[in-house]
């Protein structure tokens, strides 16, 4: 299915990964055909778009023991204080600070919030990055907790069996549509 529009016109903006190997993942990338539109190679940094309309963060850290790993979720929000407040809520998330913008560190990674510039970003749902993730370790508290801030699951919490996981949808107030599980961890 073709994306209703590239990530970077929704609130899914882009999304980071830090690397061991910034020249191998900079291969990677020509060899796909992305478009690198920022490049610091003294920083180990790139901005790239895939040619599927995500755009990625590549940010290089050579005494990673992974080759790859989860970074960041970057969020083009209007109210970007606002919604680090309510992530910090709904996820008990930590609050911190990227770049002199606005963070939620979670374990494993963080969300960034950029400020919308010109219209607002268009809710991430279809887009080039559909959703963001999270995994918890009890859905059953986290959905209690979730409804007690009266939020409304797109789609509640759900067992599938064939895949071994718990899973519920729901949107931020800024459109990004967040998909929480529970199991994913005895999958890998």
């Amino acid at each position: 299915m073709k994306p209703t529009a590239p990530s970077i016109e929704t609130t899914a903006n882009h999304v980071g990964f830090s690397v061991n190997d910034y020249d191998a993942y900079k291969a990677k990338l020509a060899e796909i055909g992305a478009a690198i539109f920022f490049e610091n190679a003294e920083e180990g940094q790139i901005l790239a778009d895939l040619p599927d309309g995500v755009r990625i963060e590549i940010l290089t850290d050579p005494e990673q023991e992974a080759p790859i790993a989860f970074h960041h979720y970057h969020l083009s929000v209007p109210q970007a204080e606002e919604l680090r407040g309510w992530y910090l809520d709904v996820f008990s998330a930590e609050a911190g600070e990227r770049r002199n913008l606005p963070s939620a560190l979670v374990p494993g990674g963080r969300v960034d919030f950029i400020p919308a510039r010109g219209e607002p970003a268009k809710p991430s749902r279809g887009g080039a990055i559909d959703h963001i993730g999270f995994e918890v370790a009890d859905m059953d508290a986290f959905a209690a907790h979730v409804e007690s801030l009266g939020i409304e699951f797109d789609r509640g919490p759900m067992h599938v069996d064939a895949i071994g996981l718990t899973i519920a949808f729901f949107t931020d107030p800024a459109g990004t549509y967040i998909e929480v599980t529970q199991g994913l961890a005895a999958v890998e």
